[in-house]
């Protein structure tokens, strides 16, 4: 991966983070940081609560870190409409069913 495309990536985690879709943001995990650096809590009970976050994202319709920089930002809270598939034209892309055809045998 080149350095444009890398520090895209980045720019990008940067401004989902700014406008509030990251659910996993650095604040959240700064924020668990300092419960555990307090003695509030344990590493494993902070590592537990981001996995919580994290699994959440979808159902508060926010994303999380990896995902946008992977590219996959906003698309793993669409839901395809009944009817719909999406394995054939990519991830979050809704085409009507094909009609079935009956072949004759």
């Amino acid at each position: 991966m080149d350095y444009d495309r890398k520090r895209g990536k980045f720019d990008a985690v940067r401004e989902a983070e700014s406008s509030g879709e990251i659910a996993d943001s650095m604040d959240v995990r700064k924020a668990l940081m300092q419960r555990v650096h307090a003695g509030e809590i344990s590493l494993a009970e902070a590592q537990a609560q981001l996995k919580k976050i994290k699994r959440n994202a979808g159902k508060t319709g926010q994303t999380t870190r990896s995902k946008v920089f992977r590219g996959a930002r906003r698309q793993a809270s669409r839901r395809c409409e009944p009817g719909t598939f999406t394995h054939a034209v990519g991830y979050g892309m809704s085409v009507p069913n094909p009609a079935p055809t009956s072949s004759p045998r």
